[in-house]
């Protein structure tokens, strides 16, 4: 079977080496072993199974080959089978065995059988009329469903187009094909699949009825390379790009939980021209930039220390200092993963009261933001409001300010406890109390007071 198009190779090198936590760019060929996502589909040449000797083949040597060889990573298997007149008893122990333990071994592993026949087949419809009626069209597609599929547990059909047929046959043969895809396809709707196997020169017998068949645009396998398997290249095969000059991959793959990595890979194009000939060179496309994200806001929150203080900075604002083992002077460190951003505020209140052993501190923790104070105490309180689609940012310690009250202050070293909450921020409510909470973290204020109080 001879196709005849411009195919293309699209490899994204270096695409798992992301996900794995390695970006680094990949060598283009490797013989390690694979992973198969979306559609892997092999002609399986029947006259070549172990069951099937002496079928339309001059070759002496015994056939040892069986379906249960077919390896993993292939979900589709066409069955492609001649059976010239007068062997069809030597081609019956194989098409025995196709529709016992071949179908059943390969369903089990998840893999589709279709089965393959030439376009010509479309056009022997008989009908009474000047044209085949509906009535006429949809006797003919069960028909074909009966002789191709249905015995041998198939899951599908594969038209084969080795022709150039008139406008009167296509006329005919689109018929059968919208009386086949009420049965099978994507538009049956039932698991099966319809298939089309273009000669890429003559599309008129394709281009009315294209929506009726499954597509394999999105097809790729994942190729990891042999001396680094946290490396790997995703390669695109089939491309036709003879009638279709624009095509769309959605390609899924898996990264590491939490994974916060940005990468910048290369598409590469290879292929061959209408005459099967090898294109000399390769192209690159532009770069395409992933970012992978967990989609989540991450926060950490760090204490703060007031120093010593004495009487005299009684009823002023005095500013504490962060300890982290990083060095950053936000109180509550944020990074904001998100893709979807809807509106968040963060919400503060004070667990405890300022306390060193038994002794109590009056004092308070007012949160200074853009000259609006918010007086700190066990009610949670909105200290920031991010918009929706804003990023929310660290918040930083020098906002937090605390205030001494005025009267019996014993020496000690006084620390209260922190509660931070993120939420999404309510339509219309400055608070937020109860449930729904996003983020829930805690903190450790402290401070020295000195004898002189």
């Amino acid at each position: 079977m001879k196709k005849k198009g411009l195919l293309g190779l699209i490899a994204f090198c270096g695409l798992l080496g992301l996900l794995m936590g390695k970006p680094q760019t990949v060598h283009g060929q490797t013989t390690a072993p694979q992973q198969v996502n979306k559609n892997f589909m092999v002609y399986y040449r029947a006259w070549r199974d172990k069951t099937m000797q002496g079928v339309n083949t001059s070759i002496t040597d015994p056939n040892w080959l069986t379906m249960d060889d077919i390896p993993y990573g292939v979900n589709i298997v066409n069955v492609f089978s001649y059976v010239p007149k007068e062997q069809e008893e030597l081609a019956k122990p194989y098409f025995d065995k196709l529709k016992g333990e071949y179908a059943d071994n390969l369903h089990a592993r998840g893999v589709k059988l279709v089965r393959g026949f030439d376009y010509s087949k479309l056009l022997q419809i008989e009908y009474a009329g000047d044209f085949p009626t509906d009535a006429e069209f949809d006797a003919y597609a069960q028909a074909l469903i009966e002789e191709l599929m249905t015995p041998w547990k198939l899951d599908g059909l594969d038209i084969d187009m080795e022709s150039q047929p008139t406008a009167a046959q296509v006329k005919i043969s689109d018929g059968v094909i919208k009386a086949l895809s009420k049965y099978i396809g994507p538009k049956a709707n039932n698991g099966t699949l319809f298939l089309y196997d273009s000669n890429a020169s003559y599309m008129a017998p394709f281009e009315n009825v294209v929506d009726l068949f499954d597509k394999d645009e999105g097809n790729y396998v994942v190729l990891f390379v042999q001396d680094d398997p946290t490396v790997a290249d995703v390669v695109i095969t089939n491309i036709d790009f003879s009638t279709i000059k624009t095509h769309t991959y959605e390609i899924d793959l898996v990264a590491n939980d939490n994974a916060e990595l940005d990468f910048t890979t290369t598409p590469r194009l290879v292929g061959q021209d209408a005459d099967e000939m090898n294109l000399p060179d390769s192209y690159s496309g532009n770069p395409l930039q992933i970012n992978f994200t967990s989609g989540e806001i991450t926060a950490k929150a760090h204490d703060i220390d007031y120093g010593v203080q004495n009487y005299s900075q009684v009823g002023i604002p005095i500013t504490g200092t962060v300890t982290s083992d990083n060095g950053t002077d936000a109180l509550l460190e944020i990074q904001d993963h998100r893709r979807d951003k809807p509106a968040i505020q963060v919400l503060l209140s004070q667990v405890t009261s300022f306390s060193s052993g038994n002794q109590i501190l009056h004092a308070q923790f007012r949160y200074d933001n853009d000259d609006q104070e918010a007086v700190i105490s066990e009610q949670p309180i909105s200290i920031l409001t991010v918009a929706t689609g804003q990023t929310v940012p660290s918040i930083p310690g020098k906002n937090l300010k605390l205030y001494i009250y005025n009267g019996a202050i014993d020496y000690g070293q006084y620390t209260t406890v922190l509660n931070w909450d993120i939420v999404q921020a309510p339509q219309k409510n400055h608070f937020w109390a109860g449930s729904g909470f996003l983020i829930h973290f805690k903190g450790r204020s402290k401070m020295k007071k000195t004898s002189n109080f």
